[in-house]
């Protein structure tokens, strides 16, 4: 944002498009008749009324439920947008519904840290009695109550049918036991440019599938071994060969 003079609404604006069209997604293949997005205090709560609105905007019966009285500016701008174009807002929790219903988790987001508190934490034991199948969840950039880094999961935590985060995934999301609790993780592109020289030595990138598949496409196909480079393997220790064995079998099945 600041090296490139970008505001942060137009960011978040472009979150929010995408989140909504994720949850749009699970509202068709559940048949929801409603939303409920329960709203956090920083910016993920942000993130969380600016798809209340686009979502009300596009018909959809929405309800954003928000979960403290603390607003920081950028939620307090968006709050302001929500109830200007007639979203429904509301500071108290409703019964379970009879009906299903998509919840969006707009709680914390990538900042968070420790275990949810007050009514951050009540909000996750009022969504932790509903029924999943009638209450599936779309957190935004995380479920809230796992930790981003380490992949520790809180009790409470929030357990999504599909994550949506932005522009890359986190490592949390992949460590168990925090990738039980992400469901589909669906990374959305929403402009942001890397400074290559502030990320040297720090970039994480999940190694996919897709990315494997890619890589092993482009060598020449009549290549032999000696001329695919070498793989060695330092690992393993007496009795605990596993990680070496299948590192180096997968090296050499793939060439």
């Amino acid at each position: 944002m600041s090296a490139l003079g970008m505001p942060s609404l137009v960011l978040m604006e472009r979150a929010a498009l995408c989140v909504s069209a994720e949850v749009e997604r699970v509202v068709e293949a559940s048949g929801a008749a409603s939303v409920l997005i329960l709203v956090g205090p920083g910016n993920n709560g942000g993130d969380g009324l600016a798809v209340a609105r686009q979502l009300h905007l596009r018909g959809r019966k929405v309800c954003a439920v928000l979960a403290t009285q603390a607003r920081g500016e950028t939620l307090a701008h968006q709050l302001e947008l929500a109830e200007r174009h007639g979203v429904e807002i509301s500071t108290t929790l409703p019964p379970p519904p009879t009906q299903t219903m998509v919840v969006v988790d707009a709680l914390l987001g990538t900042g968070s840290r420790g275990t949810p508190r007050g009514t951050i934490a009540a909000a996750l034991e009022w969504l932790a009695l509903l029924d999943p199948g009638r209450a599936p969840v779309v957190a935004i950039d995380l479920p809230t109550g796992i930790d981003i880094d380490s992949g520790r999961v809180h009790a409470s935590a929030v357990k999504a049918l599909v994550t949506v985060t932005f522009q890359r995934s986190k490592p949390g999301m992949h460590l168990t036991p925090a990738r039980a609790q992400v469901g589909e993780v669906v990374v959305a592109d929403i402009g942001l440019v890397a400074d290559p020289v502030a990320d040297a030595g720090t970039h994480i990138e999940l190694i996919d599938p897709e990315r494997v598949s890619a890589w092993l496409s482009s060598l020449p196909r009549a290549s032999h071994k000696g001329r695919r480079g070498h793989v060695g393997v330092i690992g393993g220790s007496s009795g605990t060969p596993g990680a070496a064995i299948l590192s180096a079998t997968a090296a050499l099945r793939s060439g």
